[in-house]
């Protein structure tokens, strides 16, 4: 998810790409403080520079991770310790709030 970021100090916006779990919902305000910002919203679509990375910290020890480019028959598989060396443990952070199902 591309959200556009409030800063704390009133400078620009700044463009976060989080990267959540599934069985997660974003934590819009985490996901904000996770690089320096007060709060986020949404992106528009035509935003593509510039984009600050953060993953939940959900996914460091997950074994596999699977992405997709919005369709399934476009997914690619990664090992999470090898996404994890080209990231960098900086980019990790709590921004995702787990989803209550019910059965």
């Amino acid at each position: 998810m591309v959200l556009e970021v409030a800063m704390l100090d009133g400078t620009r916006s700044r463009f976060l790409l989080a990267i959540v779990p599934g069985d997660c919902k974003i934590n819009v305000k985490s996901a904000a403080r996770a690089i320096g910002g007060k709060k986020s919203s949404c992106a528009a679509l035509e935003i593509a520079q510039s984009l600050a990375l953060r993953v939940d910290a959900r996914r460091r020890d997950v074994g596999m991770l699977w992405f997709n480019a919005g369709a399934l028959e476009k997914s690619i598989v990664l090992n999470a310790d090898d996404y994890r060396r080209i990231v960098g443990d900086a980019c990790y952070a709590d921004i995702a709030t787990p989803m209550m199902v019910s059965g």
